[in-house]
C-alpha cells in the first residue's frame, strides 16, 4: 500500500512543482540574480546582506507580493513536501534493502527539521519585509536579521540535501532503479555545492538542487517498484 501512496504522491507533487517553477527557467532571468538563478524567492532567502534583500523583493513586485509567498508556503507548501518526504520515510521501512529503518527514521526526522526551518526562514523573511515596509530605502534593514534569515535557509537546504542523499540508497539496490539513485545523489551535490559557495556566487546552484528534487520526485514513480520489499512487496 505505502509503495502506491508513494508513488501517486511523489509524481503529484513533483508534477505540479515543476509546472509552476519551469516555464521561469524558459523566460530571460531577472537582473541582479546569481550566476544561473531564476527564481528571485530562493535568492532573497540566501541574501548577504539588507542591499540584496531589497534588491530580491523588489525583483518579486515587492513586500505584498513575498508576504503572499510566504503565506503558501506556509499553509500549502511546507506541508505538502514535508508530508511526502514522511510518506517516503515510512516507505522505506519495507523495504529490503540494508539499514532500511534507519534510512527511514533519519529520512523523517530531517524532513520534519527541513519544515520547521522553512518556517522559521520564513518568519525572518517577514522580519525584513516589515523593516523594509518602514523604510523602503533599506535603512531600518539590520544586517543581524539578515543573517539570522539565511541561517535557517541554509539549514533547511542542507537537510534537503541530506534527505535527497538518503533517498538514494535504496534505488541503488537494482539496475532499473539506478537512474533515479543517481538523480537524487546528483540533486544532494548540487545543493552542497551551491551551499557551500554561496558566498562566492554559487547561489544559483541551491535553485538548480531545487529541479533537480522535483524532477526525482516525479520519476520516483518508475523507479520505486524496481527496489525490493520484505517479503518480495
Amino acid at each position: 500500500m505505502w509503495s502506491w501512496i508513494a508513488r501517486i504522491f511523489t509524481f503529484v507533487v513533483g508534477a505540479l512543482m515543476l509546472c509552476v517553477s519551469l516555464p521561469k527557467l524558459f523566460r530571460p532571468a531577472p537582473e541582479g540574480l546569481p550566476r544561473g538563478a531564476h527564481l528571485p524567492g530562493i535568492s532573497l532567502e540566501l541574501a548577504l546582506d539588507p542591499r540584496e534583500a531589497i534588491h530580491f523583493i523588489n525583483l518579486q513586485q515587492g513586500p505584498q507580493k513575498v508576504l503572499d509567498g510566504l503565506d503558501r508556503d506556509d499553509h500549502a507548501v511546507i506541508p505538502v513536501y514535508v508530508s511526502l518526504l514522511v510518506v517516503l520515510g515510512i516507505w522505506l521501512f519495507g523495504r529490503s534493502v540494508p539499514s532500511a529503518r534507519v534510512l527511514g527514521v533519519l529520512v523523517i526526522a530531517a524532513a520534519l527539521l527541513a519544515g520547521y526551518s522553512d518556517r522559521r526562514e520564513n518568519q525572518g523573511i517577514r522580519s525584513i519585509v516589515a523593516q523594509y515596509q518602514k523604510d523602503p530605502g533599506g535603512g531600518q534593514i539590520q544586517q543581524d536579521t539578515v543573517d539570522h534569515m539565511r541561517g535557517w535557509s541554509i539549514l533547511k537546504w542542507g537537510l534537503l540535501a541530506t534527505v535527497t542523499a538518503l533517498l538514494s540508497v535504496p534505488f541503488f539496490a537494482g539496475p532499473r532503479s539506478l537512474p533515479i539513485a543517481v538523480l537524487y545523489l546528483l540533486c544532494a551535490l548540487t545543493y552542497t555545492v551551491g551551499l557551500i559557495g554561496h558566498r562566492a556566487g554559487l547561489a544559483g546552484l541551491v535553485e538548480w538542487g531545487f529541479y533537480l528534487m522535483v524532477l526525482a520526485w516525479l520519476l520516483t514513480f518508475a523507479g520505486i517498484g524496481a527496489v525490493p520489499g520484505r517479503g518480495g512487496s
